[in-house]
């Protein structure tokens, strides 16, 4: 199939599969127009026809994980109606490490970038975390006019709080280090537990 015969949906997805597999392999600064272009058989009108620049692909791979990770987080997260309760934190927890996984070194890579690219940091930020926040802060909300979450937290800070730990240490864990998924749940359930129910696991005396 030649250049002219692709669809733009087949375009657009070869261009950011050659994003994604340039910024994994040599990180952001390896990640360029040419670059992609030369990667994903494309011409430089047909990059423009889809994209203003690279910071649109960026936009479009963080947009495609996002999507992903709250597919699979599961339903405190993903379901307005669903009221939480310990025994949903590890699945919840782990449905996200498992997505998080599949894309690892994509996402520990541009998280990397971030520290010398503003614009790429501000997406991250405004398309990567901010709606785990948002969607958290929503949570706890519900979570606490139902009576299950102590009504002196704060729903915007601890969202934050819990929304970043979760961000580092799925960088360092499951990015880094190469942990399996039920390692870095066992890990951060207990945390988001304590925090939202105050119950620490395997205490007797809750």
């Amino acid at each position: 199939m030649t250049g002219s015969q692709k669809t733009r949906a087949e375009t657009r997805e070869l261009i950011t599969a050659a994003a994604a597999s340039l910024v994994t392999e040599g990180g952001s600064e390896a990640v360029s127009v040419a670059a992609v272009m030369r990667r994903a058989g494309v011409s430089r009108t047909a990059f423009y026809r889809q994209f203003d620049g690279i910071h649109d692909v960026y936009a479009e791979l963080l947009a495609q994980t996002s999507s992903a990770l709250f597919a699979e987080t599961g339903a405190w997260i993903a379901e307005p109606e669903a009221v939480g309760s310990p025994e949903v934190a590890y699945p919840n927890i782990l449905g996200f490490a498992q997505a998080f996984s599949a894309s690892a070194a994509l996402l520990t890579a541009l998280h990397d970038g971030c520290g010398c690219d503003p614009r790429l940091r501000q997406l991250w930020s405004d398309m990567f975390v901010q709606p785990f926040v948002d969607a958290s802060t929503a949570a706890i909300s519900r979570d606490q006019a139902a009576g299950v979450v102590a009504p002196d937290i704060d729903p915007v800070a601890t969202a934050e709080a819990l929304t970043l730990l979760d961000e580092r240490m799925a960088i360092e864990l499951l990015g880094r280090r190469g942990a399996e998924p039920e390692e870095y749940a066992a890990v951060i359930a207990p945390i988001w537990i304590s925090v939202l129910f105050g119950q620490v696991p395997g205490d007797r005396n809750t």
